[in-house]
């Protein structure tokens, strides 16, 4: 099982890696959409994301390559969970357009004035490291999924008040989806995504805002193309946003 699913990861960054830059976006939305759709990769993430500050790592991960001059390198965390994490919040900038990736690689990895050389860079620099330290992650972890469930009520948690009408919307959102995807044909994605569905709510109930914004994340990937949950999917976006979760 842990074999099929590091293989699987490793083919999705890999295809990031032997992508051109001009449709690198849909290749890292894919890689993305694995991590937060599989249930191994997932719980992996979770634990990683667990008291990260990506903004504050990013500030450090910043080093100047020449003292005095305005122009930097990107450093990644030795921590492999803080590395995972990193990257992970850093492809999901790229993939929603909140941070552009073209002046990203502009800033970081433009060599001789080619985005060609640059994005290998990115490649090699970024996307195998993180597909090295998962693949490790995943080897070395023999955490249940529940006994991840309940470390996460414990350790490190980021509490979000949410009163109960609130609590009652976001629930209920979550019950139309899953049992719009009951109905649906196809078994092994209707599971995964109910899975995901699951974790939002699970973290919701318990009020831990990073948890609540990764499993909307993985949720926002997993629907993507599935018409009849839109509109469900709005409401939640609007109500978490209304939360300052995301």
């Amino acid at each position: 099982m842990g074999e099929d699913v590091a293989k699987v990861f490793v083919e999705k960054c890999e295809e990031v890696v032997n992508s051109r830059f001009i449709i690198a976006d849909k290749k890292i939305q894919s890689l993305l959409k694995e991590v937060v759709t599989n249930k191994a990769l997932y719980a992996v993430l979770e634990k990683c994301l667990m008291d990260f500050n990506y903004e504050k790592e990013f500030l450090k991960a910043k080093v100047p390559v020449i003292e005095g001059q305005n122009k930097f390198a990107l450093s990644l965390p030795d921590d492999n969970e803080k590395l995972i994490a990193f990257v992970f919040c850093l492809l999901h900038e790229i993939e929603d357009k909140t941070r552009d990736f073209q002046k990203f690689l502009q800033d970081f990895y433009y060599n001789n004035g080619s985005f060609f050389e640059g994005y290998n860079e990115f490649c090699v620099k970024i996307i195998r490291p993180f597909m090295y330290t998962m693949c490790a992650m995943l080897k070395t972890s023999d955490v249940t999924l529940e006994e991840e469930a309940q470390v996460s009520k414990f350790f490190g948690t980021d509490i979000v008040h949410i009163d109960s009408p609130t609590l009652n919307i976001i629930l209920e959102s979550c019950d139309k989806m899953a049992l719009i995807l009951e109905k649906s044909k196809a078994s092994e994605i209707r599971s995964e995504r109910i899975f995901i569905i699951e974790s939002l709510k699970n973290a919701v109930l318990i009020r831990d805002r990073k948890i609540i914004k990764t499993a909307f994340i993985g949720l926002m990937y997993s629907l993507k193309g599935v018409k009849d949950c839109s509109k469900n999917i709005a409401k939640l976006e609007k109500t978490l946003k209304d939360l300052w979760i995301i």
